[in-house]
C-alpha cells in the first residue's frame, strides 16, 4: 500500500486536473461539430481524442488512490454481462477504428448474471480491450469471447499484438510497469493495475499469457456467475 500522504496528494492532483479539462473538452468538441473548415474540425477531432485521453488518466489516478485506501465505492446488483460487453465494446469503437482493428465477440447463447457494479464491470472489459488495441499494430485483430465455465463467467481478450516476455508477464499487474514495453504510448500503466483491484473487489481473478514478443497476448478474467439461464 502507498503512504496516506501520497494517496491524498494523487486524489488532490485528480481532481485539480479534472476540472480545467472540462471546458477544453467542451470547446473541441464544439470545434469539431461546428466549424465550416474541415482543417479545423479535424484539429477538433485531435484535441477532443486528447482530452478524452487526459481523463481516462485522470481516472486512474483517482481510482488507483481510492483503491489503495479501500474508499472505491461500489454497488452491487445483479448485472447482465451482454450489456456490459456491449457498454464496453461501443466505448472502445473509436480507437478501434482509428487504428482498423477487427473486433470478434463470441458470447453464450444464454444470458449469464454477475453480481456487481455495472461501470466498473464496464471498466474491467474496457481497460482490457484498450489495453489491446494499444498494443496491437494497424489493422490486426482482437478477439473477445465470453463463456460459462461452472459458477463462473470467463472473458477472454486476445489480440495479434506485440506480445509480452516473461518478465513483463511476471510484473504486468503491478502500478507503473510502462517501461516494460517499448511501446511509445504506454501511458502510466496504471489500467491494467486498476482493472486486477476492480476484478477481485468481484471476488474474481485474472491472467494473462503470451508465447513472447511477437506473437501477441491473452488476458482472462473469471467472475463468479450470480445466476445462470
Amino acid at each position: 500500500m502507498s503512504d496516506p500522504p501520497l494517496n491524498d496528494f494523487l486524489e488532490a492532483l485528480a481532481h485539480a486536473f479534472a476540472k480545467p479539462l472540462i471546458p477544453v473538452r467542451t470547446a473541441a468538441e464544439e470545434l469539431r461539430m461546428t466549424a465550416a473548415d474541415p482543417n479545423s474540425q479535424r484539429m477538433g477531432e485531435v484535441i477532443f481524442r486528447q482530452v478524452e485521453h487526459m481523463e481516462r488518466m485522470v481516472e486512474a489516478i483517482l481510482d488507483l488512490s481510492l483503491l489503495q485506501r479501500s474508499r472505491l465505492r461500489m454497488a452491487h446488483s445483479s448485472v447482465e454481462l451482454l450489456r456490459v460487453i456491449e457498454l464496453a465494446v461501443e466505448a472502445c469503437r473509436p480507437a478501434l477504428e482509428s487504428k482498423s482493428q477487427r473486433l470478434t465477440v463470441n458470447m453464450p447463447e444464454h444470458a449469464l448474471q454477475i453480481l456487481g457494479d455495472e461501470p466498473r464491470l464496464v471498466q474491467i472489459v474496457r481497460n482490457l480491450l484498450d489495453n489491446a488495441v494499444k498494443f496491437t499494430a494497424n489493422g490486426g485483430s482482437i478477439h473477445l469471447s465470453i463463456a460459462a465455465a461452472g459458477s463462473q463467467a470467463q472473458i477472454q481478450v486476445q489480440d495479434t499484438g506485440c506480445g509480452l516476455t516473461p518478465t513483463a508477464l511476471a510484473r504486468l499487474f503491478d502500478p507503473f510497469v510502462s517501461e516494460l514495453t517499448a511501446q511509445a504510448d504506454a501511458g502510466m500503466g496504471l489500467s491494467l493495475n486498476i482493472t486486477r483491484h476492480l476484478v477481485e473487489l468481484h471476488n474474481g481473478t485474472i491472467s494473462a499469457t503470451s508465447a513472447g514478443p511477437g506473437e501477441g497476448s491473452q488476458f482472462c478474467v473469471s467472475l463468479p456467475l450470480s445466476k445462470l439461464e
